[in-house]
Parts: structure tokens; sequence; C-alpha cells
């Protein structure tokens, strides 16, 4: 029976012997069945941050359903208050079933996870030729700086769209030297929004020439004097 108040009619028949055998009666009996109280619980699932929701599904302890129903019986409707724009967390999955059969309770706190999205750099590190004699090249802090400064920030992409890493430049190789000389400098990338992204990809590299300065001179010898 399903949920609700049903009238069953109960056919009543004599079968002893004597006078009233064969006779029969029916009586009428009210029946109230009560709906089912049941738990379901929504499966973890978690995404990037930018990404649309995943669909939401459930799982019933063994014996929770009646007979041959199942969970797409339950017709539930399963919703969060995360969105797109969501910042990185947990968030719960909340959810109302139509059924008239179940009481149906939603287990679904802090079921969705929402991930930092990864970021792929996407831009190209670059710094001209200069020559000894630049006053970017007095020392190799001021060389470090010209290059940290043409080479702050760069764009970078996520499945969903796009936001910008920040680089900190260092040595990696060649020995300073004032007259000139070839030097690689490599960048630790760090998002600058380090609340909704993440970066694990490679560290960018970049060769930067100082140019010995070169000069002509010409000695030009007194005159001899006889």
């Amino acid at each position: 029976l399903t949920a609700g108040s049903h009238t069953i009619t109960v056919k009543f028949t004599v079968t002893e012997e004597g006078d009233y055998k064969g006779i029969e009666f029916t009586k009428d009996y009210t029946v109230v069945v009560n709906p089912k109280a049941i738990t379901v619980i929504v499966v973890d699932v978690s995404r990037e941050y930018g990404a649309a929701n995943p669909a939401f599904t459930v799982t019933v302890p063994d014996g929770a359903l009646v007979g041959n129903d199942t969970i797409s019986d339950l017709n539930l409707s399963l919703t969060t208050s995360a969105d797109a724009s969501s910042e990185p967390g947990t968030y719960d999955v909340t959810g109302i079933a139509n059924n008239p059969n179940y009481i149906v309770t939603v287990d679904g706190a802090n079921k969705l996870t929402v991930t930092k999205a990864e970021l792929t750099l996407t831009g190209t590190p670059s710094f001209d030729e200069i020559l000894a004699n630049d006053p970017a090249n007095e020392s190799l802090i001021t060389l470090t700086g010209a290059v940290q400064i043409a080479n702050s920030t760069f764009t970078a992409t996520y499945a969903n769209g796009e936001s910008s890493l920040t680089a900190t430049w260092t040595l990696k190789t060649g020995t300073y030297d004032r007259k000139g000389g070839t030097y690689t400098f490599e960048a630790d990338m760090t998002p600058t929004d380090s609340t909704r992204f993440s970066y694990s990809g490679p560290k960018p590299t970049l060769t930067v020439t100082v140019k010995p300065v070169i000069g002509t001179y010409t000695y030009a010898p007194a005159a001899i004097l006889k």
C-alpha cells in the first residue's frame, strides 16, 4: 500500500457446521500507512574554481527503500549555494524529494569541494641586450631589478578563463661581471590571486646578455724636435 489512508473490505464466511454455515458478510477497516523516513547520502564531488557544478548523486542504506522502489523513484532535486564564482572551499548540497511514500532527509554537508583552478603560463619573458655601461648593470642587484621590472607579471589561463602570475627572478647560471657577460635568470611563479588559483608548472628562464663596451683609442705622438 502507498502512504495515506486506505479502506480495506474484509469478507467473512462461516465455515462451521450448523445453521449459519455458508453465511457471508463484509466489514470495512481503515488502514493508515505512514510514509517511511529514510536518509539519502550525497556522494562527494569536486570541481575547479570557475567550472560548472557537476551532477549530484546519492546513495541509500541497504533496505531503506521498500520493495522494488529505486532512488530514481524518490524524484530528488539536489542543489547547492555554490556557483562558478564561488571561492574555493566546501559547500553543502541540499535537496527535497517528491514521493509521498517517503520522508527523505538529505545528508549533504560539505559534499561539494571547490578547488583552486590550475593556471597555465602563456606569457613569454624577454629582455633587450644592454651594454656594460648601462645604469642597469651597475651591480647584480640592479641587473636583477631591471629583469624584474621588465618581467614582473605574465598572462596565465585556466580551463574557464584568464588570470595572471607574478614572477620573482633570481640568477640561475653565470658569474656576474661588471664588464659584461651572458646570464640565465629563473623565475618563481606565484598566482597573483592565490585565493582562487594555483600553479605547478615549470619555472620560466631568461637569457640576459650584457655586451662589453669596446672603444677605440688613437695615439698621436708629439712632434720630435731636432
